[in-house]
């Protein structure tokens, strides 16, 4: 009878044991599947980030003129026009490197027209050096070719220079370019060397 009590109890205490032992096991499973679950997670994030980095860093710019094959090229931030120039094939025998800056700053949305050594000598345009004596381009005179010739700047920021001659009169000092759209210290800071009033 003792030995019959003795055995059910050992049952039951092995049966609650087990019981305990597989819960255990399966918070455990339960733990492990949710961490991984949060790491995939954060993976995708990461990976998503870094694609928004990228797509972040990519500009798109307009190349015309003497170029093998002029077009639209996507390029890295802070890519210069010599990077877009070699990936659109390289300049054209005839082109007028003087006429552009192929050191300058690439920007998105840029367009830069590269002359031709005929169009420069018919027209007197896209020389830098035509615009003033010292070389350098006059912001209150250049024409909106002039003015792209210059590091940073485009068809977009060119306009804007422009529309701001013609709604305030000439530039007063150099620094007051500062007040043309999308022309900060960091733009400015480019252009102030290549400059003159």
């Amino acid at each position: 009878m003792e030995k019959s009590k003795n055995l059910k109890r050992w049952i039951y205490i092995s049966i609650i044991t087990a019981a305990l032992v597989i819960f255990a096991l399966w918070l455990f499973l339960q733990e492990d599947s949710r961490q991984k679950a949060v790491l995939k997670t954060s993976d995708t994030e990461v990976v998503n980030a870094e694609n928004g980095q990228e797509n972040a860093a990519e500009i798109y710019v307009h190349i015309t003129g003497a170029v093998n094959n002029p077009g639209v090229i996507k390029l890295a931030q802070g890519s210069r026009l010599i990077d877009a120039i070699e990936k659109l094939g390289g300049l054209a025998e005839n082109a007028d490197t003087d006429s552009v800056n192929l050191a300058s700053v690439l920007e998105d949305e840029d367009k830069i027209h590269i002359y031709t050594k005929d169009e420069t000598a018919e027209t007197g345009v896209g020389s830098a050096s035509a615009a003033s004596g010292t070389g350098r381009v006059n912001i209150n005179t250049a024409s909106l070719e002039d003015l792209k010739t210059l590091p940073g700047i485009g068809d977009a920021i060119g306009k804007s220079i422009i529309d701001y001659r013609e709604k305030n009169g000439a530039f007063r000092s150099l620094e007051d370019l500062k007040e043309v759209d999308r022309i900060g210290d960091k733009v400015f800071e480019k252009l102030k060397d290549s400059i003159t009033l």
